[in-house]
């Protein structure tokens, strides 16, 4: 049986999160292991019922908050390609009639947890650009919150909301940016609100944007959206996917 490396590393990943979640029952119980397997070194029967026992004793005392711990919501993007859904082709209008052409940047989220992840935020807290040979990071960047993709209450209510509960195994997408006959020389970002004094065009050129998720009981998840954009706007969709680059990364390029 051949196991992926990308299987070992998310068990690896996982493994470290529970070391991370009860640190001082897994230093208890490795020290215990190390000294009852050193007490009891010619007599390893012994040792690992002892180590049994133990054991029992922790999941008596611990189980329910292990059992909530497993069961905890847990966030993922994956998949993500600038191919569709991700990268669409939607025509935009007055709601009289169709007024631009639109392609836009979807990123998924889902919950692959068991609980739902209640209050969850999409930001872009931190943004770097590329030039004069290396990544400058914008120093005097505030977060925005992004839009959610089919958000219920933005259609019935008229006003888009900003913390959204995930179910669990449901895929959601959140709105990153867009290009648009509207700005035909800009990337478009697509912030519920933001400062007057940031920008939310950017030119031709290479970024790096630093994607933060947060909400109740779950472990931040945080993104870096690498974007490359050549500044030739075209209507015609393959012609227009030739002219960008964009790929998802665990590391930002300005640490």
């Amino acid at each position: 049986m051949i196991v992926s490396l990308e299987k070992i590393e998310d068990f690896i990943k996982s493994l470290w999160a529970k070391i991370k979640s009860f640190p001082r029952i897994t230093l208890s119980l490795a020290i215990i292991i190390i000294f009852l397997l050193s007490v009891y070194s010619e007599n390893l029967a012994k040792a690992f019922a002892a180590i049994g026992t133990i054991s029992a004793v922790i999941w008596a005392l611990y189980h329910q908050e292990i059992k909530y711990f497993r069961d905890r919501p847990v966030l993922e993007i994956k998949g993500f390609k600038l191919e569709p859904p991700y990268f669409r082709e939607a025509p935009e209008s007055n709601g009289a009639q169709i007024v631009s052409k639109g392609f836009y940047i979807n990123i998924p989220l889902e919950n692959i947890g068991k609980r739902s992840a209640k209050n969850c935020q999409v930001m872009v807290t931190g943004v770097g650009i590329y030039y004069n040979d290396k990544w400058n990071k914008d120093e005097n960047w505030l977060s925005i919150p992004l839009r959610w993709v089919l958000d219920e209450q933005a259609f019935f209510v008229k006003r888009p909301r900003e913390e959204r509960t995930l179910i669990p195994h449901r895929q959601y997408f959140f709105d990153f940016g867009r290009f648009t006959t509207q700005h035909p020389n800009y990337i478009e970002l697509l912030p519920i609100i933001t400062s007057t004094a940031q920008p939310g065009l950017f030119g031709p050129g290479k970024y790096c944007f630093e994607i933060k998720v947060t909400g109740e009981e779950i472990e931040p998840l945080i993104k870096y959206f690498y974007l490359e954009w050549v500044g030739i706007f075209t209507t015609n969709y393959a012609e227009m996917l030739n002219t960008v680059k964009g790929y998802l990364a665990d590391i930002s390029p300005w640490r």
